[in-house]
Order: C-alpha cells, then sequence, then structure tokens
C-alpha cells in the first residue's frame, strides 16, 4: 500500500513527465553534462516526496484512511508540478537571456561559474545524504539482528508455556513466539517483526521474571506485552503518528509550493534556491515533526502502555489485581526511586519518558475504567503537567 501512494503522487506529476522526456531527449541529443544535470534535479524533485510517502504506510488502518490518502496525494502531486513547473520556466528564460549576451561579458561568465559550482556541491551533498541514510538503515538493521541474536528460545518450563499459551487463547491470538533473555532493565518486552526480517512476532521474557513472578503477575505482563503486538503498538510506523505526519507533511509541502509561487513572480533566482533546497526542508520538517511526536514525554509511547494496561485487564478481567502486584513490584525494584531532585530538573529537558508514572498506572487500574478515545485528551493535559512538574516517567 506505501507503494500505491507513492504511485498516486507521481500520478499527479503527469503534467512534469513531458518535461522530463524533453531533457531526456537533449541529453541524448547533445550529450550536455547540464541538460544532464538539470534531468537529474528534475527527477530528483519529482521522486523525493514519492519516495517518503511510501514510509507512512499503516497496515491496521481501514480503507477508507487508505483512499483519503490516496486521494490526498493525487491532488498534491498536480499543484507541486504545476508551481514547479512555472518556476522552471521563469529560470530558464532567464538563462536564454544571459546566454544572449556578449561572449566576454563578465557577468554571463560569473553567472554560469556560480551555477556549475552550485551543481556540483549539490551533487556531492545528494551522495552524502544517501550513502548516510543507507548506513541508518543497515545499522538499524544489525542492531535488531544483534537484540534477537542475545534472546534464546525459551527452555521447556510447563509452567510458563502454560500461562503464556492460555493468555494467547484468552486474547484471541496465535502463532506469537516466546523468547528469553538473561538480563534486561524491563522484566519483558513485545517484538515485532521488522520487514526485512524472516520469522513471527514474540514475546520476550526474562529468566528472572519467569523464576521469581508468581503465575498471577506472569500472566499480567504476558497479557500487557500481547496486547501491544495485538495492537502493533511497537511498529515504527504507528498509525496516529503516520496520520499526523502525512497530513502534516502534505499541507507543510503545498503552502512551500505555493510560497515558491509568490517569490518566483518577482524573485526567479530566489524560487530557484527555494525548490533546490526542498529535500533539505522536507528532511528537516520531518525531523522537527519526529521530535516533537517522540521526544520529550512520549505522549505517544506513554498512550501505548496505558492503553496495553486497561485492554488486557478489559479483554482478561481477572488479571487487574496481578497487574497492580506487577507495577508495585516494578516501583520497589526501580533504583531510579531514589534520583534526588536536581538530577530529575535536567532530564525534564534531555530524557525519553517512554512510560508514565508507575504511580498513576497504578492509581489507573485501581479505579479501573474501560479504555477509550477520551484518553488521548486527558492524557495530553497529564503530559503537559508532568513537563512543568519534571514527573511523568517511570520510578517517580
Amino acid at each position: 500500500m506505501g507503494v500505491i501512494y507513492s504511485i498516486s503522487f507521481m500520478f499527479g506529476n503527469l503534467f512534469a513527465y513531458a518535461r522530463l522526456l524533453s531533457l531526456a531527449k537533449l541529453v541524448v541529443q547533445k550529450r550536455d553534462i547540464q541538460h544532464l544535470y538539470s534531468f537529474l534535479l528534475i527527477l530528483l524533485s519529482h521522486l523525493v516526496p514519492a519516495i517518503i510517502v511510501v514510509m507512512f504506510f499503516q497496515s491496521n488502518v481501514s480503507i477508507f484512511y487508505h483512499l483519503i490518502m490516496i486521494a490526498a496525494l493525487v491532488m498534491t502531486g498536480n499543484r507541486w508540478t504545476k508551481i514547479w513547473s512555472e518556476v522552471l520556466d521563469k529560470f530558464e528564460e532567464q538563462l536564454d537571456l544571459n546566454e544572449s549576451e556578449p561572449p566576454f561579458n563578465h557577468t554571463n561568465i560569473n553567472q554560469r561559474s556560480i551555477k556549475e559550482q552550485f551543481i556540483s556541491r549539490f551533487k556531492k551533498q545528494l551522495i552524502l545524504f544517501i550513502n548516510r541514510i543507507l548506513i541508518v538503515l543497515f545499522k538499524r538493521k544489525l542492531l535488531i539482528e544483534k537484540l534477537m541474536s542475545e534472546t534464546l528460545l525459551f527452555p521447556p518450563n510447563k509452567r510458563v508455556v502454560k500461562i503464556f499459551m492460555d493468555t494467547q487463547e484468552q486474547l484471541g491470538m496465535h502463532g506469537i513466539e516466546l523468547f528469553i533473555t538473561i538480563s534486561s532493565r524491563s522484566p519483558g518486552y513485545a517484538y515485532l517483526k521488522p520487514w526485512f526480517r524472516k520469522g513471527r512476532n514474540a514475546v520476550v521474557l526474562t529468566t528472572e521474571a519467569c523464576e521469581e513472578f508468581s503465575d498471577e503477575e506472569l500472566k499480567a505482563l504476558i497479557a500487557h506485552e500481547l496486547i501491544h503486538i495485538k495492537y502493533k503498538d511497537y511498529d515504527f510506523k504507528s498509525t496516529l503518528f503516520s496520520t499526523s505526519t502525512i497530513f502534516l507533511f502534505i499541507a507543510g509541502m503545498l503552502t512551500y509550493v505555493y510560497i515558491v509561487g509568490i517569490i518566483s513572480a518577482y524573485l526567479v533566482y530566489v524560487a530557484l534556491v527555494l525548490v533546490l533546497a526542498i529535500p533539505v526542508m522536507m528532511i528537516v520538517f520531518l525531523g522537527m515533526l519526529i521530535y516533537l511526536l517522540y521526544a520529550k514525554h512520549g505522549y505517544w509511547y506513554q498512550i501505548r502502555e496505558m492503553r496495553a494496561d486497561r485492554k488486557a485487564c478489559e479483554l482478561i478481567p481477572e488479571i487487574r489485581l496481578g497487574l497492580i502486584k506487577l507495577l508495585k513490584r516494578m516501583q520497589n525494584e526501580n533504583m531510579e526511586t531514589n534520583i534526588p531532585w536536581y538530577r530529575k530538573l535536567p532530564e525534564r529537558y534531555s530524557r525519553w519518558h517512554t512510560h508514565p508514572s508507575l504511580d498513576y498506572r497504578i492509581h489507573l487500574l485501581q479505579n479501573y475504567k474501560k479504555w477509550s478515545y477520551k484518553e488521548y485528551i486527558r492524557h495530553f493535559f497529564q503530559t503537559l503537567k508532568w513537563a512543568i512538574t519534571g514527573k511523568g516517567w517511570s520510578g517517580d
């Protein structure tokens, strides 16, 4: 479906293909390196958004969501192409005027020299950027493979296996694997396999949890982690993240091309710089958006933890007391409880708070209410309060 997103955007770009074909024809006929650079730059300008939107695909959403995305991308692609074509037409007119000047005009020579230098630098930066992206993806692949290589398939333990299979059946799930790891900060976690790895999703438990937790606590822990898998909470592209990102991306992109269109009517060279800078602008925009959504007090991370608690209790009501006992055990064992206030103060601005306060999670379970969409609004204000007070993560 992510590929269909990309195709939808490019379909809106139909108007651009004539320009690309004409430039390709000039490249073949004249074998001019400048025409080749122009062709590659225009091709890049149209492919960057198409490549980015592939990352926004989310499997666990309705067909209505996909239809909205496809329609929005087609319309965005159409507007995107028109603005860019107008800017490039005006720029080509300026180049034609410059080339018609006397050959010994120093201004003309300087302009051509600047253009060649700019294209050369842009090409080098593009190659460096692509290399960095590939390195990041490769490192992520190695990191996950290393993580899974450090876990062992759970040895025969009838008690743990029975609890795991019973809980999985109660939640209407199947095909989830069970792993054990020797040590971890968390007694257990869910693992959703990435697209590049064969196999199935898994729940990973520690040897300590399997040996020391009661049946009630172990069942609560397994149910909590299975809910994460059921709702794809650890997927890199969560539904809320991908939805908000794609629509903000489209809105920002349309605003940007409108600004370029207005500027091009008066300052064609400034508009051209904006056009060529747009891949960088989009990357910066997405980076800022990801930071706001994921960093600081981890609103979306905390939401999924609370939802896993409440949904587990909703589907298996008898585990509520076991989950409360489990959280109290973690609260007592958590060494971060002793962090003094002067260390917590700077951490408000530097730490990723992926879990809500244990006190808060226990309070919500003791006063259990069925999970609803109102929780998203309620927790927004709670997170804001924590940001001011410096609280809101495990151990507070």
